[in-house]
């Protein structure tokens, strides 16, 4: 009988944190796709891609407090583990509700890659406890579980503005906005 793996997940220290050394917590891998089109010929629609990509991570963190949701990075992919008290199908369902808004605010059609699995966490130099050292799989960046196992969201026809994302529109707002300040700043004083 072979004995269950996680794949693990790295950290620099867990102290301060409701999460433990060797803790087995459900993890959740969350990517909006852009339209690679419209990504490469519209400026705009690429800056705000780029601004929008951790926004979804701090809006499943808010939403879901109760879950404790604290946002890991492995080898520069972005993880969210949650406490075990996490409701896995509305976690979906948020999910879906933000690519319903992209699609809003963009008059485009995303997806998104989604993959929830349970990971155990370890501290980067501490040696794992004695019950959860065969339990230890490789890192999780570096198996294809994500690339294999991950689920193509689309968003649903209820394309509509929840207020969790930054709009296109304040995007271009606060663009403007910060332009118009880096001129004004630019403007010569002259102190008499």
């Amino acid at each position: 009988m072979t004995k269950k793996t996680y794949p693990a997940l790295y950290t620099t220290s867990v102290k301060g944190t409701n999460f433990h050394h060797s803790g087995i917590y459900p993890t959740l891998y969350f990517k909006i796709l852009p339209d690679e089109q419209r990504y490469q010929n519209d400026l705009d629609y690429r800056e705000y891609m780029d601004f929008i990509s951790n926004e979804p991570y701090d809006a499943i963190t808010h939403k879901f407090l109760l879950s404790i949701p604290t946002k890991i990075t492995n080898d520069k992919q972005a993880f969210l583990l949650f406490k075990t008290n996490v409701d896995i199908h509305t976690v979906k369902q948020f999910c879906i509700a933000m690519l319903d808004e992209i699609n809003y605010f963009t008059g485009t059609n995303h997806k998104a890659d989604y993959y929830m699995t349970e990971t155990i966490l370890l501290e980067i130099g501490k040696t794992p406890s004695i019950f959860k050292s065969s339990k230890i799989g490789e890192k999780l960046t570096k198996t294809n579980l994500v690339s294999v196992n991950k689920i193509i969201l689309e968003g649903s026809s209820n394309n509509n503005d929840n207020g969790i994302l930054t709009s296109f529109e304040t995007y271009l707002y606060m663009k403007n906005q910060n332009k118009n300040e880096e001129q004004d700043n630019d403007e010569e004083i002259v102190v008499w």
